[in-house]
């Protein structure tokens, strides 16, 4: 959003993105009026999480706090997602 050259990272967030949208049936961020404001929200705000409760598994839970980490380094790469417990329980 900010012009920066394509990377791996984005698309583990947007994975992330993607899947609080599947779960939860609702785009996880605030209405914004034009993309400055929206990309402020991205920026600036806690990023999505999934509601604390038994609908969700905590293995589903943190696949989805990791993919949504502010800083593109501390994102996994595919390699550990793809060994991470909520996508090896259901292989």
């Amino acid at each position: 959003m900010e012009g920066e050259k394509y990377s791996f990272e984005g698309d583990i967030w947007s994975l992330g993105i993607i899947m609080i949208e599947l779960v939860t049936g609702s785009y996880p961020f605030k209405e914004t009026k034009g993309f400055l404001e929206m990309l402020e929200q991205i920026k600036y705000d806690d990023s999505p999480t999934l509601p604390r409760n038994s609908l969700y598994s905590k293995e589903l839970t943190d696949f989805i706090d990791k993919c949504l980490q502010k800083e593109c380094q501390d994102r996994p790469s595919v390699i550990t997602l793809l060994a991470h417990p909520f996508i090896t329980k259901h292989a």
